[in-house]
């Protein structure tokens, strides 16, 4: 869901260990410079006047509050820490002239998605949704050992953001009811029926190209392919061991389409190298061959042609017909099941946006 990911705390968590090599040492040195800094963090909000923002130097922004949420408000740092990378990139990479009117309009986007989360937040609570301690620890570990992170790594960056680690899993706790509030009231609810699924098939699939389904017998193959132009033996032997060890993490359990995405050099790489479907004689003959020969899953050898290299995946195998392939059934119905949610939550944060005191001062 856009509302949740784009700002989510699972994703902050991840910029934030994205580039993590601190040691246990420098973790431990600066908790009482995290105790001073929360304590001297919430001394100043205390005593901030909710009507106005102290000045700052140019060029900078001073603390203060840029929004009010019914009985909560949002202040200048949330918002630089969640749109952190963000902002990060705006400063990096626009001219200098335009940096402030960019930031000020990104400020202003992610402060709409905070408002919208801030309001699923309060629905939560409302609505007594209870995360127990056990699960945010839970939640925490996961997603320490998903990024390669230890805990400690965590705190020192979270240091470096002035943050504690309490009021961090607090902010995590919330995510988790949003997360499970949205469950009973949204996704437990949605629906797609064959019908809508085989709907969406006739309209996005059957008569697209490249990957229209022919008549007969079909493979539905992904594929990524490393081109050789020169033709040289060293450039041959360097594409040829790069997909080599491409196989190995593939077969390793790595994900061909992710890894399509990255390397290969032929058809639709955002789409991960699906190609479609290719009935018998469609391919070169060396592909054919291989394709034909595979089980729906398998990952062919390296196959080497006229253009390069090429690795090959069956996706699926289907008698041609007018019937959805049950290859794509499940992907289908999962991608209309998303939008249906993603259209609910819409709906749900425009109820509680029309039902709620919001005053913006950004």
């Amino acid at each position: 869901m856009e509302i949740i990911l784009r700002i989510s705390l699972i994703l902050v968590l991840a910029g934030l260990l994205g580039g993590c090599g601190s040691k246990a040492k420098e973790a431990k040195e600066t908790q009482e410079k995290l105790a001073r800094w929360e304590k001297e963090h919430q001394s100043q909000l205390s005593k901030q006047d909710a009507a106005s923002a102290p000045k700052a130097p140019p060029g900078q922004r001073a603390e203060g509050i840029v929004a009010r949420v019914n009985n909560e408000v949002i202040f200048f740092s949330d918002l630089e820490f969640l749109g952190r990378e963000i902002f990060e990139k705006i400063r990096q990479q626009t001219p200098p002239e335009r940096v402030e009117r960019e930031l000020q309009e990104a400020r202003r986007a992610v402060l709409e998605r905070i408002i919208d989360r801030t309001l699923l937040e309060q629905e939560a609570e409302r609505l007594k949704v209870k995360i127990p301690d056990e699960e945010v620890e839970t939640s925490l570990q996961g997603l320490l050992k998903s990024r390669g992170a230890t805990k400690e790594e965590l705190y020192v960056d979270l240091a470096r953001q002035k943050m504690s680690p309490e009021r961090f899993k607090e902010k995590l706790r919330r995510e988790l009811m949003v997360a499970r509030m949205l469950d009973i009231l949204v996704r437990s609810h949605i629906h797609v029926t064959d019908k809508e699924c085989q709907e969406f098939y006739e309209s996005n699939y059957k008569d697209r190209t490249p990957g229209t389904q022919p008549p007969g017998d079909a493979v539905r193959l992904q594929q990524i392919i490393l081109l050789v132009k020169s033709g040289s033996e060293k450039e041959k032997e360097e594409k040829r061991k790069l997909l080599e060890d491409i196989r190995k993490r593939i077969l390793k359990g790595e994900d061909f389409g992710k890894l399509a995405r990255q390397y290969t050099q032929g058809p639709n790489p955002e789409g991960g190298g699906d190609c479609g479907f290719f009935k018998p004689g469609d391919l070169l003959p060396e592909l054919d061959r291989a394709a034909f020969s595979l089980k729906p899953g398998e990952v062919s050898q390296i196959i080497e042609t006229q253009v390069g290299y090429h690795l090959l995946r069956v996706m699926g195998r289907e008698e041609a017909g007018g019937k959805i392939p049950e290859t794509l059934k499940a992907e289908i119905r999962a991608r209309l099941e998303e939008r249906q949610y993603q259209e609910e939550v819409r709906k749900l944060v425009e109820s509680l946006r029309k039902n709620a005191f919001i005053d913006i001062r950004l």
